[in-house]
């Protein structure tokens, strides 16, 4: 006797099936007959893919990841048996990003688990899209195997990272001594790499400066007040050139979330100088006024010197003498820029 099919067995919908076999013969006057069971087991043949779970994974990962660590996890099932349906895990090679996606994750073959290979940088890279390929191991029977393929996408999540950066380590203004209170001084550039805006904020204060006068909240430093925003400078009173003549400012920008990031920067003010200050003669004063003149002195020589000075600065301290009153005669003669007084 032979079996036959009658239609194609699919061994993934009936893996066994049970067949009972009757014989008997044509005896007379009674016919004599028998069974037996038989059990047909369908063997594999690799005509089911692997299939994912999903379609597409994703999973979103902090800069400075730790490396080595777990990003997610991919799973994909065979229902063939065997060999065909042991599934291998890799990252699909036929994408412009390969190389770096290879530097950056590792998949392991057998579970599916993403690792992370390195630190992630957002600044830098702010998301990693590929496919991983599931892949049956038929060839371990000699068959062809059958794969397919799901998309990977993982995006690389802000951290406030990056400290806020004055454009300059130091700054230098000038400013004219008795100028108006809340004379701008100069404005300040900070910036904050980080792109997450909650991570770029700071504020700016004035930590210390010198002269050493300052305000409670660091906003100012008794001669200059600081926007903590916007970086303007401006002063609080008039300057004096003759009390100070350069102002030193220590400055930090400082980002409002934590970690709390910052930023240092040097300011120098310099106070030009105005004509604010009258000379002042020192020599004659009111307690030392009289010259004591030799009568045999010639005509010409010299009887005294004035002595005169101005707190202002170059030409606004530059000097000239002259006779106000009392040298009607034309008795004395002065040196117009040595102060000399000659007969």
């Amino acid at each position: 006797y032979r079996i036959f099919t009658g239609k194609k067995l699919d061994r993934e919908k009936t893996a066994q099936h049970r067949v009972v076999l009757f014989c008997w013969d044509y005896g007379y006057p009674a016919s004599l007959n028998t069974s037996r069971e038989i059990v047909i087991r369908v063997l594999d043949i690799n005509d089911n893919i692997p299939n994912f779970l999903q379609s597409s994974y994703s999973a979103d990962v902090e800069e400075n990841n730790n490396e080595g660590s777990a990003v997610l996890k991919v799973s994909a099932v065979d229902i063939d048996e065997g060999p065909n349906a042991e599934i291998t895990y890799s990252i699909e090679d036929d994408i412009s990003n390969f190389d770096d996606v290879l530097s950056s994750f590792t998949l392991d073959q057998t579970t599916g688990t993403l690792y992370a290979k390195r630190h992630f940088d957002y600044e830098t890279t702010k998301y990693f899209k590929f496919f991983v390929l599931a892949t049956d191991n038929a060839q371990k029977i000699g068959g062809k195997p059958l794969s397919s393929k799901a998309l990977v996408i993982i995006n690389i999540q802000d951290a406030n990272d990056e400290s806020p950066k004055f454009s300059k380590d130091r700054y230098e203004f000038t400013i004219s001594e008795n100028a108006p209170m809340k004379t701008e001084v100069g404005v300040l550039q900070v910036t904050d790499a980080d792109e997450t805006a909650k991570f770029s904020r700071f504020n700016l204060t004035i930590e210390s400066s010198f002269p050493p006068s300052s305000s409670s909240d660091g906003s100012g430093s008794g001669f200059f007040q600081l926007e903590p925003q916007t970086g303007v400078i401006w002063t609080t009173r008039t300057l004096d050139r003759e009390q100070y003549a350069v102002h030193h400012l220590w400055l930090v920008a400082r980002n409002t979330a934590s970690p709390y990031l910052s930023g240092t920067a040097h300011v120098i003010v310099h106070v030009t100088d105005t004509n604010d200050n009258a000379p002042l003669i020192e020599y004659p004063s009111h307690d030392n006024y009289t010259v004591h003149v030799d009568c045999a002195l010639e005509p010409g020589a010299p009887v005294a010197r004035i002595r005169a000075r101005d707190a202002d600065l170059g030409e606004n301290a530059s000097l000239d003498y002259s006779v106000a009153k009392g040298n009607e005669l034309g008795l004395i003669e002065v040196d117009g820029k040595r102060g000399l007084v000659s007969l």
